[in-house]
């Protein structure tokens, strides 16, 4: 494979709080903090820039799942996983598409 960069912020005092990388390595989700400010960005393989998955603005992710097809594929048509974050709340990922799973 080849190495590509990959600009997730044009400021300075931007980190990179976590990274979650999918077994076979071919989805990633990264998470960045500026100041208070948290933003979750999705990358795959057959993508050319990061997406913001706007859903989770300001939302902690600290552990993720990933869908057993997705570490099978590329590309980010496959990609699923089942998020967690620090106050308990539970995220599905679906090609992309955030949605919030209510346990009970």
């Amino acid at each position: 494979g080849s190495i590509s960069e990959v600009m997730l912020s044009k400021s300075h005092e931007c980190k990179i709080r976590r990274l979650f990388v999918d077994p076979c390595g071919h989805h990633i989700l990264v998470l960045i903090q500026q100041g208070l400010y948290l933003e979750t960005y999705y990358i795959g393989s057959d993508f050319s820039k990061p997406v913001p998955l706007k859903d989770l603005k300001g939302i902690n992710v600290t552990s993720v799942a990933w869908g057993m097809q997705t570490a099978l594929t590329r590309g980010a048509g496959y990609s699923s996983a089942v998020l967690g974050t620090d106050t308990g709340e539970v995220y599905g990922v679906s090609n992309i598409m955030v949605k919030k799973i209510i346990v009970e």
